[in-house]
């Protein structure tokens, strides 16, 4: 691991520094990790939301469950599991508890 032991200062308004923080947080990095990004030209993504992630965690939890269960309980949780990539993709998040079967 590289040992980052210099400083850089710049100086932003209290606008831009918001703004950064904001980007930031979306691309699920620190600050710091953005800015070194940014600078360096790396490609910078937002990070998947809460329910993508839970979806693949889903995913993950039946592969490994999978020879335990029958076609119907593989196929209760395949729908679940879209339904919450669905919910992803137009950015909606599941707060009524479907958690079921999903190993969450």
């Amino acid at each position: 691991m590289r040992e980052r032991n210099i400083n850089i200062n710049i100086r932003v308004t209290d606008k831009e520094k918001k703004a950064l923080e904001r980007s930031a947080k979306r691309a699920g990095l620190s600050l710091s990790a953005f800015l070194r990004k940014a600078g360096l030209n790396q490609k910078i993504c937002a990070a998947p939301s809460a329910t993508l992630h839970r979806a693949y965690d889903a995913t993950e939890w039946l592969l490994n469950k999978l020879s335990k269960f029958s076609k119907s309980e593989i196929e209760i949780n395949l729908i679940n599991i879209r339904e919450r990539l669905l919910d992803a993709y137009y950015e909606k998040e599941d707060g009524n508890g479907n958690d079921q079967n999903m190993g969450n």
